[in-house]
């Protein structure tokens, strides 16, 4: 069953919303008809995204700039806590039915404390590679550029030569 067409009030409603910056949402809304009806009948470009566009493409940036300072900072925590394996460190323990608390200084960490320092690491430099991938295009524009001037080296090469164009 086709629905029946609207009253030209409420075109004229639609128009009149569109005019005043409204969303298609919220003039479907007040006029009672679907989102697809207000599209129809509103004038062209009345919901232009323009302004959305270049928001989202602000907080993209905005996330990719954040994503680089926290790449960097992870590759900085792994680092420290490498540098970590290596160090002099205080070894204690606390217990016994005194619950006494006792503590000793050693050239290096005992290899249990090792082990979770060097998978820290491996975590924190996992994570920093996974943030550098996310924002690498994995050489596209660099191979895109290399077959352009490429093409255009042996375009310009036929020209030279004489070689005629071909279609």
């Amino acid at each position: 069953m086709a629905a029946s067409p609207l009253d030209s009030e409420r075109i004229a409603e639609i128009v009149r919303l569109a005019g005043q910056g409204l969303s298609r949402d919220e003039i479907a809304r007040r006029v009672g008809v679907g989102r697809a009806t207000v599209t129809k009948y509103a004038p062209p470009g009345s919901f232009d995204r323009t302004h959305t566009a270049v928001a989202v493409k602000a907080r993209q940036t905005d996330m990719a700039a954040r994503r680089v300072q926290l790449a960097a900072d992870l590759l900085s925590d792994a680092a420290r806590l490498r540098e970590q394996i290596w160090q002099p460190t205080k070894i204690y323990n606390f217990g016994g039915k005194d619950n006494t608390y006792n503590e000793h200084q050693v050239d290096e960490p005992p290899f249990d404390a090792k082990r979770t320092l060097m998978q820290a690491a491996t975590t924190a430099m996992t994570a920093h590679l996974r943030l550098v991938d996310h924002d690498s295009d994995g050489g596209v524009d660099a191979a895109h550029s290399l077959v352009h001037g490429f093409i255009d080296a042996v375009a310009q090469a036929a020209v030279e030569l004489g070689i005629p164009e071909q279609p």
